[in-house]
């Protein structure tokens, strides 16, 4: 019976950090000391584990990467106008230079993201709104 227990593989972290999270966010759902055993990780097994395919862990690494890339370039889209605006010269330019900036910002948005049409325009303004500020403070 005991081998039969050490042959199952171990629960992975992110199923215990789950249960761990609930008991904390969840008050008076089971006993503290009835809910003690989240904290021997090495005894926690996995009853039904989950097998990975080699393609669906390399469609994980994708995922992760993708998100990495839509933040890096959030902060780009942010900073890259400031940096554009304090060296054009021109009203006409730096409204050349919104554009642009608007036009990738909702062309980001609408095909990374599972957004709404709705939705990505609203983003959109929200946007412009915050370069129009940038124009202000450049002018």
């Amino acid at each position: 019976m005991v081998s039969a227990l050490r042959s199952q593989p171990r629960a992975p972290r992110h199923d215990v950090e789950s249960v761990q999270n609930w008991l904390a966010n969840t008050q008076n759902a089971i006993l503290d000391e009835e809910a003690a055993y989240v904290k021997h990780h090495h005894d926690l097994i996995s009853i039904a584990p989950k097998s990975r395919t080699p393609l669906r862990q390399y469609y994980a690494r994708v995922d992760k990467f993708v998100g990495v890339f839509i933040t890096l370039m959030g902060m780009l889209m942010l900073i890259a106008p400031l940096w554009v605006l304090a060296v054009t010269e021109g009203i006409y330019k730096r409204l050349g230079v919104i554009t642009g900036f608007i036009v990738l910002f909702l062309g980001l948005v609408a095909f990374t993201t599972v957004a709404k049409p709705f939705e990505s325009l609203a983003a959109a303004a929200a946007y412009s709104a915050v370069l129009v500020v940038f124009l202000q403070i450049a002018a």
